[in-house]
């Protein structure tokens, strides 16, 4: 039986010095490298995985920077958050390990402004990183787990955070990254000589005789924005069957499901079978954090 009334825990929750992505790290740290580690062997490979869903407060009036957002599920605009949220992954467990509600730095899209507090508190810190870019609030949930250790070599986003500013972001981290690729001119990758698209390095590729259209790897020595030059990083492409679309829909150089961007990454039994349980398991745990 607790010793303390409840608004004690209300008040504690409220409190504007509490650092809760350090805590839940922390806790979820703790977790892993004594209840979870020990029970792997050598051979499993750890990853990080990142990823946001809708945080919907349609019927909220007065929360501190609610915002009218858009739920890319849904394609329409919803009054809530954006939640963005870290989880740690061996291919069979997963433990969220920090998330971030994620408001909007538009102002014409929020009802709510935030409540004035000391700019030294974690409060206001925090409201702040609220208002940030998604891929910043990602390096800062990153940087959390860093330094606290959580074993991970690899960490898997989609391709929205997959700009070659955060993927040298988080190469700089110390981390290799393993993502879906936008589909854009702006990112280009060196593939026999030569400056091409993703679409291009796919198109250049001819069917072979007994192998699938639709499965393609390929290896680029240099990745990079064009209007980067100096921004370079190595990659491994890998196009696959897009199994969620029918082939009389779709055209074929647009069912490519995904790219999947490596460095160093060759020893990861990377399979769609694995990407499946890890995509599940985000959206499981999302869904169980909405829900609390």
């Amino acid at each position: 039986m607790l010793a303390f009334a409840k608004d004690t825990v209300y008040r504690f929750m409220k409190s504007t010095q509490i650092n809760w992505i350090r805590f839940t790290t922390i806790l979820a740290s703790r977790i892993i490298k004594d209840a979870v580690v020990p029970l792997n062997n050598a051979d499993r490979e750890n990853v990080l995985c990142i990823d946001d869903s809708m945080f919907e407060r349609n019927r909220s009036k007065k929360v501190e920077l609610l915002a009218k957002t858009y739920d890319h599920a849904k394609h329409a605009y919803k009054f809530g958050f954006r939640m963005l949220t870290l989880g740690w992954t061996d291919g069979s467990t997963f433990l969220p390990v920090n998330s971030i509600l994620l408001s909007t730095d538009n102002k014409k899209n929020r009802v709510n402004e935030a409540v004035s507090l000391d700019k030294r508190t974690i409060g206001y810190k925090r409201r702040k990183l609220s208002m940030t870019k998604g891929t910043e609030a990602m390096l800062e949930l990153l940087k959390a787990a860093k330094t606290t250790g959580i074993p991970a070599k690899y960490v898997l986003f989609d391709s929205w955070f997959s700009s070659p500013k955060s993927l040298h972001a988080v190469k700089n981290l110390g981390y290799e990254v393993i993502g879906m690729i936008k589909k854009t001119p702006k990112m280009f990758f060196v593939y026999n000589g030569e400056e091409l698209s993703l679409i291009d390095i796919y198109k250049s590729n001819k069917k072979r005789r007994g192998r699938s259209r639709y499965l393609l790897l390929w290896m680029s020595s240099k990745m990079g924005k064009r209007s980067r030059p100096g921004w370079y990083m190595s990659a491994t492409g890998i196009s696959a069957r897009n199994t969620s679309a029918s082939s009389q829909q779709i055209h074929p150089y647009v069912k490519m499901k995904s790219f999947a961007f490596m460095e160093n990454a060759g020893i990861l039994k990377y399979s769609s079978k694995s990407a499946r349980v890890i995509s599940g398991s985000v959206k499981n745990a999302i869904a169980f954090l909405l829900m609390q």
